[in-house]
């Protein structure tokens, strides 16, 4: 994910309201319909329409490859660029939020007075085996609410939104974080550093986090204790089963007998000693040292001393990647927990980065863990 998927636009001479472009998540089902439909049906239909309609005896197929690719790029393009854009028009008792939602979506006009709140809310939703956050952020004007925005497992856009809106409006930000566990925040401490919101609102505070079995997360303390070290390999539990099955598939796929004609099939392998050319067994090792070097080599380490969190990233002892974000514009350290990546973000205005974990257990277990450190031991930040 972008680590700045969304941007805000603010008032200026020649405009009369905020403005807020977030990622949209209307199109996902038309963009995934478009790809599936260029890249499996392209190429037959326009052979169908050639041969029946036009009556060419041998099609020249590619126009339908041309299509079919075009169909595509049409439906990644609604994936990845799709925008919504929320637009704030306050005024003195009164305002109303405009919201629309992709290219051809209808604009949505929502009126508020005096008595306005907007709530940022999690519910759990279940997606076959897996159970996914979904965020909502909402409109309260007095007993009316209106639902603006619902995200599954993107925490980081619904807060973006929905910080937008609190500070646009000048209201109070209801923060809903679990079941009986509200929130109410005042939309001048939006920015304050995440340890002096802890500070000011202790509802924030985490508990102390009770380690998984099997957790493979070291923890050291560094500094004589006043900093602390996270680190652990990025292979998830199931990596060795994933190296056989790799492994097994090189080798069936190998010395099968699948090439030739009807009468006389032969293998790979038979091809290799036949030939001498063993360019098949030569791709099938490197694509499965590159799957044993990630697998097993790549490495996250977040470190948190007095004044900085430093996450970085190394595969087998090198570098690849290092970000950094100074405490005092620390936001939020939370978890996103989805069907394909389980993480530990970090987030301020500036940036977001985060840090990939095996399953949505050491997700909630590493979060609960670094919050806990940030606001209970010498890192915290007394407010003035």
């Amino acid at each position: 994910m972008s680590e700045r998927i969304y941007k805000t636009i603010v008032k200026n001479d020649q405009a009369d309201a905020d403005l807020f472009i977030v990622s949209s998540i209307s199109s996902y089902d038309l963009g995934a319909f478009l790809i599936f439909s260029g890249l499996v049906g392209g190429v037959p239909l326009y052979y169908l329409f050639s041969s029946l309609v036009l009556r060419n005896g041998t099609p020249n197929l590619l126009p339908g490859v041309i299509l079919s690719l075009l169909v595509a790029a049409i439906g990644i393009y609604s994936i990845c660029f799709a925008q919504e854009r929320v637009k704030v028009f306050d005024e003195a008792g009164s305002g109303k939020i405009v919201i629309q939602d992709g290219y051809f979506g209808t604009p949505m006009t929502y009126t508020y007075g005096n008595d306005v709140k907007i709530r940022l809310s999690v519910s759990e939703v279940s997606n076959g085996k897996l159970t996914l956050d979904c965020w909502e952020v909402t409109l309260l004007d007095g007993r009316c609410q209106f639902l603006l925005d619902s995200r599954i497992a993107r925490l980081q856009e619904s807060r973006a939104l929905a910080e937008f809106l609190v500070k646009s409006i000048h209201c109070n930000l209801l923060l809903v974080l679990e079941a009986g566990k509200t929130i109410e925040m005042h939309w001048k401490d939006m920015d304050l550093p995440y340890c002096e919101r802890v500070s000011k609102y202790p509802e924030l505070a985490a508990q102390h986090p009770t380690r998984p079995q099997d957790c493979p997360i070291t923890v050291e303390d560094i500094n004589y204790g006043e900093g602390r070290r996270y680190s652990w390999r990025l292979a998830s539990p199931g990596a060795n089963t994933e190296i056989f099955a790799l492994a097994a598939m090189a080798f069936v796929i190998g010395v099968i007998p699948f090439l030739g004609s009807d009468n006389h099939r032969y293998s790979f392998f038979n091809e290799a000693m036949r030939t001498g050319d063993w360019t098949f067994f030569i791709g099938a090792a490197l694509l499965f040292f590159v799957v044993f070097a990630v697998q097993f080599g790549c490495t996250s380490t977040i470190e948190i001393d007095g004044h900085r969190v430093n996450l970085k990233k190394r595969i087998w002892g090198l570098t690849y990647r290092q970000k950094t974000i100074i405490l005092d514009a620390l936001e939020g350290v939370l978890a996103r927990k989805a069907s394909t990546q389980n993480s530990i973000m970090f987030i301020s205005d500036a940036t977001v980065f985060s840090a990939q974990v095996s399953s949505a257990e050491l997700a909630d277990y590493l979060v609960a863990d670094v919050q806990y450190f940030l606001t209970s031991g010498k890192s915290v930040v007394k407010p003035n």
